[in-house]
């Protein structure tokens, strides 16, 4: 009995040496990602215009969607579907 309690003991202590080291390997990837996708952002915003431009357009559209009051009764719809809420053809009572 004594011998199984030290096996379990040996084995939780190895479980736990592993997954630490584990968790340090994961958390080292996950900031070596982090980094190279800011790189790669960096570049293909500074070096190709067409992701410039679609981001620009993606950046105008978060804004603009972010703008959106909280309540969809204080929107004047005019004739617009649910869906042309996303296309901005809302307007604003204010």
């Amino acid at each position: 009995m004594l011998l199984i309690l030290v096996l379990l003991i040996l084995l939780l202590l190895f479980l736990s040496l592993l997954f630490r080291s584990l968790f340090r390997v994961l958390l080292f990837l996950s900031l070596l990602f982090r980094s190279l996708f800011r790189v790669l952002l960096i570049l293909s915003l500074r070096y190709c215009r067409w992701c410039s431009a679609a981001s620009g357009v993606l950046k105008h559209w978060f804004l603009h969607v972010s703008a959106f009051p909280a309540d969809p009764s204080s929107l004047d719809v005019i004739g617009a579907s649910p869906l042309d809420y996303t296309t901005g053809l809302v307007s604003f009572n204010r």
